[in-house]
């Protein structure tokens, strides 16, 4: 007997396996009968990010419910992911992926007024145009909002990294958050490295990049990131302002054993200059939806801070194939802190890896094969 060997992109759902069952049961269905094993590689943004091989006898005896997804587990290999994609993917094969969503924008806890808000429609394209090598944009128009009532302006003594919120509010009611360009590696089976460059995000244009050492089967992963950045003008458009930096973290993950709680503490330099850490704990549910809360605390002292003195604040993920008719990766991303000031602000999107090698990570795949491999 022999095997068929598979690479796969899951641009539908939110975990892997749930990718990796399908085609499994599609090639038992359809391979020639002296093949006997399936080996599927995962792979997001042009790097191998999972690796299962799955025993045929297996599978049928679990179609014809003569076994469970426990056999079928103790009979497949979960390996780490290979190092290249090479063997796998066509080098000329390009990918381009879109979705259009709604879009709401809040300004919360002012205590002028407590809740200001914007309605309107978001964009998202990704080329790749080499393997691992992207272009990237999304925008957003808003159709409707209330932040031409904000009347307070930033009083902060720091630089105003995220203060002036307001002023991107009003004047970037047609833009674009990010426009650039990414190059997705891996420098070891269990290394992943990104470099990116151009508007970042909605305030800061740069260059920069992270590097990631996930051990497999282990809980915890270390990543490092590190980018030189300039503030965007506030229309959102291709203007820059004055303001530069250089900022990065040291990043130390943890998936704990309890309740699905993932912890995230990083150490380094803000955007205001400022040097201190971050805590962070979130719950994942079943269904997807994460809820936690983090702190940050730096060198900028409470008077400089200003009203709230710490930056801290909860966080909620809702993944958007609840509202939508079909599977979906996207997820509606909403931040509660007591009011937006300048001390303890990273980056927006500066920690991508770990997110996108999560869905098929090992602690992952254990979580959700018995609901994805049902007889």
């Amino acid at each position: 007997g022999s095997g068929i060997e598979l690479a796969t992109v899951n641009e539908a759902s939110l975990r892997d396996t749930e990718a990796v069952s399908p085609a499994a049961r599609a090639l038992s269905a359809t391979a020639p009968a002296n093949i006997e094993e399936f080996h599927i590689i995962t792979i997001a943004n042009g790097v191998a990010v999972g690796d299962i091989l799955i025993r045929r006898n297996e599978l049928e005896r679990l179609a014809n419910q003569a076994s469970s997804p426990a056999e079928l587990l103790r009979s497949s290999e979960v390996n780490p992911a290979p190092a290249s994609i090479a063997q796998y993917s066509d080098p000329n094969y390009r990918r381009f992926t879109w979705n259009i969503h709604p879009e709401m924008q809040q300004s919360l806890f002012d205590p002028d007024n407590p809740f200001f808000v914007g309605i309107g429609i978001g964009a998202e394209q990704s080329l790749e145009i080499g393997r691992g090598w992207w272009l990237g944009a999304s925008e957003s128009i808003l159709l409707w909002d209330t932040f031409d009532d904000i009347d307070r302006e930033s009083d902060s003594v720091l630089p105003h990294v995220r203060s002036d919120i307001a002023r991107y509010l009003k004047d970037g009611k047609y833009g674009f958050d990010s426009l650039r360009t990414s190059y997705y590696f891996k420098l070891g089976r269990e290394v992943y490295g990104r470099g990116s460059a151009g508007y970042l995000e909605q305030m800061f244009a740069g260059a920069g990049g992270e590097i990631l050492y996930r051990p497999f089967r282990q809980r915890w992963a270390i990543g490092l990131n590190l980018w030189a950045v300039q503030q965007r003008d506030y229309n959102r458009l291709f203007d820059l302002i004055d303001y530069q930096t250089v900022t990065g973290h040291a990043t130390f993950y943890y998936e704990t054993p309890w309740n699905d709680i993932s912890l995230r503490f990083h150490v380094g330099r803000y955007l205001a200059k400022d040097y201190g850490y971050t805590f962070e704990a979130v719950r994942t549910f079943r269904t997807g939806v994460q809820v936690g809360a983090w702190f940050t605390i730096t060198n900028v002292s409470a008077e400089q801070f200003g009203e709230g003195s710490f930056d801290k604040g909860i966080m909620i993920r809702i993944p958007m194939e609840w509202a939508l008719p079909f599977g979906s990766r996207s997820v509606f991303d909403l931040s509660l802190r007591p009011i937006q000031r300048d001390g303890g602000q990273m980056l927006r999107g500066n920690t991508q890896l770990y997110d996108m090698t999560q869905p098929s990570s090992y602690g992952e795949t254990m979580r959700q094969w018995d609901s994805v491999f049902r007889p």
